[in-house]
């Protein structure tokens, strides 16, 4: 008897929990509800039967529902209070005709006491690199269009809407070799990239006008990746 007091003091003076039980039959509800200011912190539970006389009685003692421990810590964990259907509807059937019912062994806590679930791991496969064949060229006069094609994914590596040599798509007087459209690889990216074919119309209105009255050309190098 004084061990007993003893043991009782110990807990009240250092808010040691202890674990508590609760089994409710089938169809029924479970009402679990701590003192204010702790917060129910679920140890294990099962929905099925494990004994042959609990609310009833049968030879099957090893119906057990798989994620009852789970599903009762998704309604009640770290609540003050919570109420659980003792039901197939919640979790399941385990054993098909075989009166069943709900059990949870759970401790009264302090809310900081209850550990945060881990965090999921997230494994993130490496990217493998491409391989790329070597670098083509496609050439386009203005107002023609551009179309790369590739067996694989098409990767852009130089473009330029303009003129830089006096010698691709000649014009009569036409000597201009500095008209460079600065956002050529940008919209040849964009409209390629990744893809097995595209086509690039070379235009004003796609790049806009880098040299006013002169004869332009689109101008595309690319690789074939896979």
């Amino acid at each position: 008897m004084q061990l007993s007091i003893v043991l009782l003091s110990v807990v009240c003076l250092f808010g040691i929990s202890y674990a508590r039980q609760k089994t409710t039959c089938e169809n029924d509800n479970m009402k679990i509800t701590c003192d204010t200011g702790k917060v129910i912190d679920v140890t294990e539970g099962n929905y099925g039967r494990t004994d042959a006389d609990t609310c009833g009685s049968s030879s099957n003692t090893n119906c057990k529902a798989a994620d009852s421990a789970k599903i009762l810590r998704n309604k009640c964990e770290g609540k003050n209070s919570c109420t659980v259907s003792a039901s197939s509807d919640v979790f399941g059937d385990p054993c098909s005709g075989v009166q069943k019912y709900l059990w949870i062994r759970y401790r009264c806590v302090n809310p900081t006491d209850i550990a945060p679930p881990p965090e999921p791991v997230v494994v993130v496969e490496p990217e493998q690199p491409k391989v790329c064949g070597a670098e083509k060229k496609v050439v386009a006069c203005e107002g023609k269009t551009a179309q790369p094609y590739c067996d694989g994914e098409i990767s852009i590596t130089y473009a330029n809407y303009g003129r830089t040599n006096i010698w691709v798509c000649p014009a009569l007087f036409e000597l201009t070799t500095n008209c460079v459209a600065t956002n050529s690889v940008t919209v040849v990216s964009g409209l390629c990239n990744g893809k097995s074919t595209c086509i690039v119309n070379a235009s004003n209105s796609v790049f806009g006008d880098p040299c006013v009255g002169h004869k332009k050309y689109v101008e595309i190098k690319y690789k074939c990746c896979a």
